[in-house]
């Protein structure tokens, strides 16, 4: 008995030192983690401020999202620290005028951005990321004057392909390459895309949905094929009942009730 007893505590002691080694090892490698991201958190302040003179504390990217000029959004992204911040991300309905205009979209957005900034209702961030170049970001310098930072993130149409650029309301332009900063930049310009594609589907789904859910027979799988076909709500209603009657799993019958939804 007591050899057994000697034995489990022997067992146990080896796997507390084992424990003790992940552990040490884990803690290591979060030290190490946090680290490399302050280093980077900390080469891409050098390198904008480098390029703009503005110490980057919070960056709020901006993007446009639309279908054929219809149910036009902007998705906004809150960076800080290394971080997105979800609880800071901001969506707004382009209301002010119908069809696509990028310049005028954003003109619309930052005019409700210096609204809520005069009022105290919205935090400020360091510096704006508009997804474009010189004309949307002068777009939006033209309603926000010198108040703060406003840069663009662009493609490069003359170098090669996955070529892009950082540029200012002057056009000065710096190409992102292989830097922390050209990382960091697209990373956040590639959440905000997401963000901003993600709440225009939203929207004509919805709409989609609405609008033929008092149709007799047109119920969740139908809708989605509808919507899978024609895109958006607009083209469904200028479709014939032979279009209609054309998307897999629509009969004649429901197609002519479609139709005649819109028509009559």
């Amino acid at each position: 008995l007591n050899m057994a007893i000697g034995q489990n505590i022997e067992k146990m002691v080896k796997n507390k030192k084992s424990v003790g080694i992940i552990l040490e090892k884990n803690i290591k490698q979060c030290i190490k983690s946090r680290l490399i991201k302050e280093e980077r958190i900390s080469l891409f302040r050098k390198e904008f401020f480098d390029f703009t003179g503005v110490n980057v504390v919070s960056l709020q990217c901006i993007d446009i999202s639309t279908f054929g000029g219809e149910d036009t959004v902007a998705g906004l992204v809150w960076w800080a620290n290394g971080n997105f911040v979800r609880s800071k991300y901001r969506r707004y309905r382009i209301k002010s005028f119908e069809g696509m205009d990028d310049f005028e979209s954003l003109r619309e957005v930052a005019g409700k951005l210096k609204k809520r900034w005069e009022d105290l209702s919205l935090e400020k961030p360091s510096v704006l990321l508009v997804d474009g170049g010189k004309g949307q970001v002068s777009a939006m310098k033209s309603v926000l004057d010198q108040s703060i930072e406003i840069v663009g993130i662009v493609k490069d149409r003359n170098k090669k392909r996955g070529t892009e650029l950082l540029v200012d309301a002057d056009g000065r332009t710096m190409e992102l390459t292989d830097s922390v900063m050209a990382d960091i930049l697209k990373s956040i310009r590639n959440e905000t895309h997401r963000f901003s594609i993600a709440y225009n589907r939203n929207l004509r789904k919805n709409k989609l949905r609405t609008s033929l859910k008092d149709v007799e027979g047109v119920g969740e799988q139908r809708e989605r094929r509808l919507l899978l076909h024609f895109s958006t709500i607009e083209k469904i209603k200028r479709a014939s009942a032979t279009e209609l009657a054309s998307v897999p799993g629509i009969s004649v019958s429901t197609a002519q009730k479609i139709y005649d939804h819109y028509h009559i």
